[in-house]
């Protein structure tokens, strides 16, 4: 006993870290269920694998074996329980394939009425031709086990079920798919799930699939789909800052396709080499990211992503505004220590704009050398004014609220634009013409001082 504990801490201790370097397994963690099947997964295998359909693989089994056995006072089921752990992998990515087929995250479940379970046990009855075929007529038995002691499966409203993460919905749908279905038949399943957002995790898993042939040209025509949907880029929208709900969703889609390609380019599919190539071109070509989104995608790869992100003068503003961002959204030691390296070597404006989300305005040591210089200082972009003093007015109690208001204090006549919150922080309803300097020094005692 004391040896096990003594495992369970160790692990404990190191899997904090590891997930640093795995957001995309962090995120799978978002129920207590599913935080403990990572947790178990860390503790038997010491260390967590970077495939994502190697993890999902590893937990459904984990969920199906585990959850089983541990859900004592439950009714056996002895048909469900007398299935392997394929059998019922088997039955429930028949069942999870219907939901593909539908594109509907649920699936009918009323035992009240035959019409009610007629999908579920007609997946049943298919799956069963092909293994236990004694259990056939105990559907009663093989419908009640899948729904109460899989794990997998959980009610949502009255009549329906889903799956307890999208994730294990989609990877399941993909494994039947890729090992049951004929060729055409699996493209046309899959391929269909490229025009919705929602599901693009299933043709990650189609794609990297280990039930997926390499002699299979499923894998190579669904990339080469996926490309040919990039390549529809909705300029006009993208450059748009208001849009309508459509228009919001159709970006989210193309976004989504960039992301799938990203999280490819990363994942050796068994696709041809020239496939392969040109996913990995397309993921390098977005480290460092050259947008504000596609510092979102490249945030998921946490720590591994932060060398990419350092500080270089070599990169043009946008680009370096881009890795500040992704910077900000991985937020680990790595990534603020990173971003304190811009604050000490940015000088462009547009860059600084992004960095003060992020850092003290007084660790920014371009702010801090043009304040003594009007000249300068003049050029400060309003947005970039605003968001100054709003944070001095916020680092009122900080270790640092010396440096702060001196700061503010050494800014020369420049107007407040048009920004009332913020102009509110420094002359309450003083004329909004006084400049920073002015209203700093006004508000000093009520404002900055204890």
């Amino acid at each position: 006993m004391k040896k096990r504990l003594e495992k369970i801490t160790l692990s404990a201790s190191k899997l904090p870290d590891k997930l640093d370097d795995a957001p995309h397994i962090k995120a799978l963690m978002a129920t207590p269920l599913l935080a403990a099947l990572v947790c178990a997964y860390h503790l038997e295998k010491e260390y967590l694998p970077k495939n994502r359909s190697d993890l999902l693989d590893a937990l459904v089994r984990s969920l199906i074996h585990n959850h089983d056995v541990q859900k004592p006072g439950m009714p056996e089921w002895p048909a469900y329980s007398e299935l392997d752990d394929e059998d019922k992998i088997s039955l429930l990515g028949s069942i999870a394939a219907e939901m593909v087929r539908n594109l509907t995250p649920t699936i009918a479940f009323d035992p009240s009425t035959n019409a009610g379970t007629a999908a579920f046990d007609r997946h049943i009855r298919e799956v069963l031709e092909k293994v236990h075929t004694e259990n056939k007529a105990d559907l009663r038995g093989l419908r009640n086990g899948l729904k109460e002691r899989s794990g997998v499966r959980r009610d949502v409203q009255q009549g329906k079920l889903d799956v307890v993460h999208n994730e294990f919905r989609d990877f399941l749908a993909a494994r039947f798919i890729m090992l049951n279905e004929n060729a055409p038949a699996a493209y046309k399943s899959v391929a269909r799930a490229l025009a919705d957002a929602d599901w693009h995790s299933l043709v990650y898993f189609a794609i990297t699939s280990k039930k997926a042939s390499r002699s299979s040209p499923v894998p190579d025509k669904l990339v080469k789909k996926l490309f040919a949907e990039i390549k529809k880029e909705p300029k006009a929208l993208l450059a748009k800052s208001v849009r309508s709900e459509a228009e919001h969703s159709k970006v989210k889609h193309y976004r989504s396709l960039r992301r799938l390609a990203f999280r490819l380019g990363g994942a050796s599919p068994p696709v041809c080499k020239k496939l392969y190539v040109a996913l990995q071109k397309r993921r390098k070509a977005m480290l460092p990211p050259p947008t504000f989104e596609d510092a979102e995608i490249v945030n998921e790869l946490g720590n591994t992503a932060v060398p990419q992100l350092m500080y270089n003068a070599k990169l043009g503003a946008p680009r370096r505004a881009a890795c500040v961002r992704a910077l900000r959204l991985i937020d680990l030691p790595t990534a603020q220590a990173a971003l304190q390296g811009y604050a000490e070597h940015e000088t462009d404006w547009e860059v600084i704009d992004e960095l003060v989300e992020a850092v003290a305005v007084a660790d920014i040591r371009h702010v801090r050398t043009v304040v003594a210089k009007p000249a300068e200082a003049e050029k400060m972009p309003g947005r970039v004014h605003t968001k100054l003093v709003r944070q001095a007015a916020g680092l009122v109690t900080d270790a640092k609220r010396e440096a702060a208001l001196e700061l503010v204090r050494q800014l020369p006549r420049i107007t407040i634009e048009t920004d009332d919150e913020a102009r509110g922080l420094f002359s309450g309803a003083l004329p909004g013409a006084l400049s920073f300097a002015a209203t700093a020094l006004i508000c000093n005692d009520a404002r900055f001082t204890d």
